[in-house]
């Protein structure tokens, strides 16, 4: 039979783990401390509870594209950020310092019909 994950095989203790080094050769595009609303945040270990460090995150909000919450991001080959969250799918092609939105017209071509979005 077997199971996934470790079930305890060994009498070895984690309490000896040390802390890898996880940003390392790691450098910001844009800073993100450099941004009006920058967040710290610790960086840890999910399951030892150990802390790592810490991460400064940039903090966007409503004017950014979607709603509160349920965003999903994604990013193209070319540097864009893409956020279909919210009404209209949004876009930034300058890593986030300015956005446009998606939003279709009622007739978008004579002749054509386009579902009404929610």
């Amino acid at each position: 039979m077997s199971f996934a994950g470790c079930l305890g095989g060994g009498s070895s203790s984690d309490s000896g783990e040390t802390i890898p080094d996880w940003d390392k050769d790691m450098s910001y595009i844009d800073d993100p401390v450099s941004h009006s609303d920058a967040r710290f945040f610790d960086v840890a270990a999910p399951f030892s509870n150990q802390t790592w460090g810490n991460a400064s995150w940039a903090v966007f909000g409503n004017e950014e594209g979607g709603n509160c919450c349920e965003h999903y991001l994604a990013a193209t080959k070319e540097g864009w950020i893409l956020n279909f969250g919210g009404e209209y799918p949004t876009w930034s092609e300058d890593r986030g310092h300015t956005w446009q939105e998606y939003r279709p017209s009622i007739f978008s071509q004579i002749g054509c019909r386009e579902p009404k979005p929610t």
